[in-house]
């Protein structure tokens, strides 16, 4: 990021929280209890909410950063925790004490980033001895270090620092089964003669149901970009922009994966729910392009 944009950054991050501090202190004068309550309350659903994901798309570079230094890989599945992690220093960030907020919240987007990474060894049925094992040789490596390395330096079979490693970062250069030119077809996936999802007309549900859908019919790529892209993960859109760079790839290839999966996932939705599919997903595109 260029020297002036980071100032940009920096300038409109200081501006919002001046703005939510100042939001918050005009609540805090209102004298009826009741109404002071319900002011707060609608305005921590609306405004806040707001301005706190604008605060954290500004610095999502940041969050990428924090995960390639705590991890030495470009592990997209770690930034939700990471984006997590912000938040929560958002919520409790304390504008009178005069910090700037990366300064305050990197220790607990770090916190974040490491039990979500804990948290992906586990699911891959790696104890926690064998993820301070690799993390420690991993991260405390001045270069990449192969598989059969890590296994000889570690103690632990190769198979299980492959496992570790997929969990640690997808591109490792494990055998991925999904991909851009292969991975699971709709054919593979649904049952022949399955009847299209049946979405109630209820916006909670109908992204509840989009989001199973995705899991389902999309190959990995595609799931990648509409999760990430439309805030499925954290109810956070993203542009084409940020999402490319979460993912390594380029705006045009988010746009074209975009167009590609949202065309496949109509065919599934039914067409009195049409409209509300529109608002979770196709609606966002306007927004997140």
């Amino acid at each position: 990021m260029e020297a002036n944009e980071k100032e940009k950054v920096k300038s409109r991050t200081k501006e919002l929280l001046k703005e939510i501090y100042e939001d918050k202190c005009a609540i805090a004068s209102i004298e009826d209890p009741s109404i002071k309550e319900k002011t707060l309350e609608k305005y921590m659903q609306t405004e806040y909410t707001k301005k706190r994901r604008e605060i954290i798309e500004l610095n999502l570079d940041f969050i990428i950063a924090r995960v390639r230094i705590i991890t030495r890989t470009q592990n997209e599945k770690l930034i939700p925790f990471g984006i997590d992690g912000m938040a929560k220093a958002i919520d409790k960030f304390d504008y009178e004490k005069g910090f700037t907020l990366l300064t305050y919240a990197q220790d607990l987007i770090d916190r974040y980033i490491r039990d979500g990474n804990r948290q992906l060894y586990n699911d891959m049925g790696i104890g926690e001895k064998t993820y301070d094992k690799i993390m420690a040789v991993v991260t405390g490596s001045q270069r990449d270090l192969s598989i059969p390395e890590i296994a000889e330096m570690t103690g632990i079979p190769q198979d299980t620092v492959k496992r570790a490693m997929y969990a640690l970062n997808p591109r490792y250069g494990i055998n991925n089964p999904s991909s851009e030119e292969g991975g699971y077809t709709l054919e593979d996936v649904l049952p022949n003669g399955e009847e299209p999802v049946d979405i109630a007309a209820d916006k909670k549900r109908v992204r509840e149901e989009i989001r199973n859908l995705i899991r389902t019919v999309l190959n990995e790529q595609q799931q990648k970009v509409v999760l990430l892209k439309y805030g499925f993960l954290n109810g956070i859109p993203l542009n084409n922009k940020k999402t490319a760079q979460i993912l390594g790839i380029t705006g045009e290839r988010v746009r074209q994966i975009d167009n590609t999966a949202r065309k496949i996932l109509r065919k599934y939705i039914d067409s009195s729910c049409a409209e509300l599919f529109d608002v979770s997903v196709g609606g966002h595109s306007r927004k997140a392009s």
